[in-house]
């Protein structure tokens, strides 16, 4: 109990005694509720005595108000501190008479007292009107822990303590080093300790906190400072204010004035503490001392070690360039030190430390480059042309392959990320090696440049009119051989062909690949010819071989080897866009060879969409055609358009509703084809071009008009009333007229005798043609057919249409499948028949992909399109019906026979 306490309890004991008299406190306190004589001054020192003890404070101090009251402990906001750290103390003072409340009194003194004297509040002392006080401890070099009392005082000139309270905080100074944590080492630099010449190391170290698991402190009260004992080591930053836990810098010294073990020593000290330096350490927090020794470099130099002497050369093939003596060449330098044709060798370089009497530079990586002009030239080849070693040697393998000689230069790198980084030498270290000739083993045929080519006078812009053969020669070991001579021959020379020199031998020598080339030129025929290369051997032995054959040829298309054709006569495509068709054409010349590849053909059609063009590859190519806009038979009469008119005037079709169908064909589609070419001729002597000769005349030819799509199909370029051509023509000479045939051949390939032949005006080969070639398609309704019934009588071959089919034990009746414009039905439509209690024969199945002409000139009761089906049945068990049912897609038609 306080001294204050004790003064109140024995002041309020001497109360009660004088107004009730010898009662003890605490029965004054209590009262004595159980009596009956209680009078009314008893009840009256009762409540004085309730009133006095209301009034009373108790003070406390400790950490909190109320409930969670702590009495005698001060709030710390950490339990421990590093010199130069802080943390924050936070006291309550309390009445404890009035359930822990906060002494709202502004006559209360708090003071902050340490153990450590070099611990110092940022509040020492302070009234306060709250009943709480807050202040900042701030370690300035205290270690080993610190005890902090708290005291309050009625007011500042009291010196009796009302309350006490305390709290131990840890302390002590940061640590410096590697790493954190469990990792963290004390007393270490982080880096290469160890540099030469004039390199820099980069160097750093952690501060932590060893009273917190040695975890990195990242307050920013803490300052380093970095020092050398050599004056002339340099820091790039020599002092640093803490931001993240870590110090870095980077230290560089030059060997010939910091040689040897440079001391380093790092001052960490408070961001308020300048006596901390190197003379005076007593105000520092840390001195951690380490060494960085600066040793003399390697002062590489590249060559090589020939029985332990040092040459600023390579060793090729075991000889260094000064042994072949001065000025060498490859006919002064004997074979015995040459390399063998398309032989291996090795390149060999050292480097070596010109501080270290030039021996082997080891344990640094460095890196050499080799260049060879035979390389360059693909005359020989490298393993690769950059090394790099650690120990001093590097190793090229080197094969020759066609070169003669060689010359090399090699260059020293430092190396950086694996990569050849900056060049160490002035100089390029160089060697040279000298190759045998090879031996002649084999020539063979490689490749030709055109299989085919035009006859010389024929202005083909596809063809090409020449052609390159190429050999290459080879040594006994299979390398190839530069500057061998080698001779050509043709093996045919009809019509005048020619090597490229103009006649029918010629030569040339191999280049550093080994090839040699001959040019052939066409003549004027057709032919075939090759070309035979021979060469001789180091023994004199002639070797030959011959190339492949090439034709010389028109190459441009005749008319009688043109030809069109569709994948689909007839598509369901008349009321359906979009339905397709694929066209092709082939194209051949007057030998039937394929035209040459690239070859141009155009395309028309009289309905629908069709690609513009194909090219023709092997003398084949496709194209596409659609289904779409106005159909053949329903343009407008004012285009006089001309269409197929049914041949027997549709007396067979009278279902059809369509009265623009009821003459005409409807649907009935001509597409066209034609590219340039020549027209046909039959070479009756056999030299490859069109002769007028003197004993017979020409040679028999056709000639043709320009060519023209025929959308009628009747054989002529129709006109209207007013003379006007309404089919589609080709106007092959831009003359915007229509040109019948001439009286002349057609083409290119002429003799002079053709060409100069009396024509009444004309030329024979003053023009080509357009080569054309015409085909139908009928584009049919794509739904289920009509199906209508026929009879066929022997004796008129006539057949004769019935409603109906009267069933008996046996017999026979047609079925006729037409679309609804009388044409026949679209390619995929089935006729199928089946019997219950007959056998079946006859034809069925899929309708056939064409047109479906049925008129054949003469009136044989059919009509002119369609398709028909011949069906026989007998009675088998017991006769019930025949059904026949036509299919088209998912509809279908169906009729159904029963028996009388």
């Amino acid at each position: 109990m306080s001294l204050r306490d004790l003064l109140l309890l024995v002041l309020f004991a001497g109360t009660l005694s004088a107004c009730g008299g010898g009662e003890s406190v605490a029965d004054a306190s209590a009262g004595d509720s159980s009596s009956d004589d209680t009078d009314d001054t008893d009840d009256t020192d009762d409540s004085d005595d309730s009133d006095l003890t209301e009034e009373t404070v108790i003070e406390a101090l400790g950490n909190g108000t109320g409930a969670d009251f702590e009495e005698g402990a001060i709030a710390s906001s950490e339990d421990y501190v590093l010199v130069g750290g802080s943390v924050t103390l936070t006291i309550d003072g309390v009445d404890q008479n009035d359930s822990n409340s906060s002494l709202t009194s502004d006559s209360y003194y708090y003071t902050f007292t340490s153990d450590c004297s070099l611990g110092l509040f940022s509040i020492a002392s302070s009234y306060t009107s709250t009943g709480s006080v807050s202040s900042t401890y701030r370690n300035k070099g205290c270690s080993g822990g610190d005890t902090i009392t708290a005291t309050l005082y009625s007011d500042a000139s009291s010196s009796t303590e009302l309350a006490t309270a305390t709290v131990f905080v840890s302390t002590d100074y940061p640590s410096l080093g590697t790493d954190s944590g469990i990792s963290f080492t004390e007393g270490q630099l982080e880096g290469d300790l160890e540099i030469s010449d004039e390199d820099s190391t980069d160097l750093s170290v952690n501060i932590v906190n060893p009273l917190s698991s040695n975890a990195l402190v990242t307050d920013d009260s803490y300052i380093i400072e970095w020092y050398s004992d050599c004056a002339d080591g340099e820091f790039s930053v020599s002092r640093e204010t803490n931001s993240d836990g870590t110090f870095s810098t980077s230290y560089n010294a030059d060997y010939t004035t910091c040689p040897g073990d440079n001391n380093l020593t790092l001052l960490l000290f408070g961001d308020t503490d300048t006596e901390c330096s190197l003379t005076d350490t007593d105000s520092c927090y840390v001195v951690m001392t380490s060494v960085v020794t600066v040793e003399q470099g390697v002062e590489p130099k590249l060559g090589v070690l020939d029985d332990d002497e040092f040459y600023t050369e390579l060793l090729v093939n075991g000889i260094r360039e000064s042994e072949y003596g001065d000025d060498p060449t490859s006919e002064n330098v004997s074979d015995e030190l040459k390399l063998s044709a398309g032989g291996t060798m090795l390149i060999t370089a050292n480097i070596v430390d010109d501080n270290d009497d030039d021996n082997l530079a080891t344990g640094t990586t460095y890196g050499v480059s080799l260049e060879s002009s035979c390389v360059e030239d693909g005359t020989a080849t490298l393993d690769s042309d950059e090394k790099t070693t650690t120990t001093g040697t590097v190793t090229f393998t080197y094969t020759a392959n066609g070169c003669l000689e060689d010359a090399f230069s090699a260059n020293l790198y430092s190396v950086e990320s694996g990569e050849l980084a900056t060049q160490l030498n002035d100089d390029e270290v160089t060697g040279i090696i000298f190759i045998q000739s090879a031996e002649v083993g084999a020539i063979t045929f490689t490749s030709v440049s055109e299989p085919y080519i035009s006859l010389k006078n024929i202005g083909d812009a596809v063809l090409p009119k020449q052609s390159t053969v190429t050999f290459t020669v080879v040594d006994k070991q299979g390398e190839v051989v530069e500057g061998q001579e080698v001779s050509f021959e043709l093996t045919n020379t009809t019509g005048g062909i020619t090597l490229g020199s103009g006649e029918v031998t010629d030569s040339d020598v191999t280049d550093s690949s080994g090839q040699v080339t001959a040019i052939i030129n066409s003549g004027t025929s057709h032919a075939v010819t090759s070309v035979r290369a021979t060469t001789e051997t180091s023994d004199g032995t002639s070797i030959s071989t011959t190339s492949q054959a090439i034709s010389i040829t028109t190459g441009i298309a005749d008319q009688d080897s043109f030809d069109i054709a569709v994948d689909i006569f007839n598509p369901g495509a008349y009321a359906t866009n979009g339905t397709e068709v694929s066209v092709t054409v082939y194209a051949a010349d007057q030998y039937q060879n394929p035209v040459a590849d690239g070859t141009v053909v155009n395309f028309t059609a009289e309905s629908g969409t069709i690609e513009s063009y194909c090219e023709t590859s092997f003398g084949t190519c496709s194209v596409t055609w659609y289904s779409s806009g106005v159909r053949p038979g329903k343009h407008e009469a004012s285009l006089d358009r001309v269409n197929e008119i049914d041949p027997q005037g549709r007396v067979y079709d009278s279902f059809i509703e369509d009265s623009d169908c009821v003459s005409t064909v409807c649907g009935m589609t001509t597409i066209n084809a034609y590219t340039v070419g020549e027209s046909s001729y039959t070479d009756t002597n056999g030299n490859g071009t069109f002769d007028v000769l003197d004993d017979t005349g020409a040679e028999p030819y056709v000639s043709y008009p320009e060519a023209f799509r025929d959308d009628n199909w009747n054989e002529a370029l129709d006109t209207n009333s007013d003379g006007q051509v309404v089919e589609a023509f080709f106007d092959f000479d831009t003359d915007g007229a229509y040109d019948e045939a001439p009286t002349v051949f057609q083409g290119l390939v002429c003799s002079d005798s053709a060409i100069n032949a009396d024509t009444a005006g004309e030329s024979h080969c003053d023009s080509l043609m357009h080569v054309r070639d015409s085909i139908r398609i009928v584009q049919s309704y794509a739904e289920a057919p009509i199906m209508r019934f026929y009879t066929y009588d022997d004796a008129t071959s006539k057949y004769t249409e019935i409603s109906t089919v009267t069933l008996s034990s046996s017999g026979e009746f047609y079925v006729l499948l037409q679309d609804l414009n009388g044409n026949i039905p679209a390619n995929g439509t089935t006729l199928s028949v089946d019997g219950t209690g007959y056998n079946i024969y006859g034809s069925s199945g899929d309708v056939g992909n064409s047109v479906g002409e049925l008129y054949t000139g003469e009136d044989n009761g059919l009509p002119s399109y369609g398709v028909l089906y011949n069906v026989s049945f007998e009675v088998d068990d017991e006769p019930e019906s025949i059904e026949v049912t036509a299919t088209y897609g998912s509809s279908e038609t169906s009729v159904i026979f029963l028996t009388p």
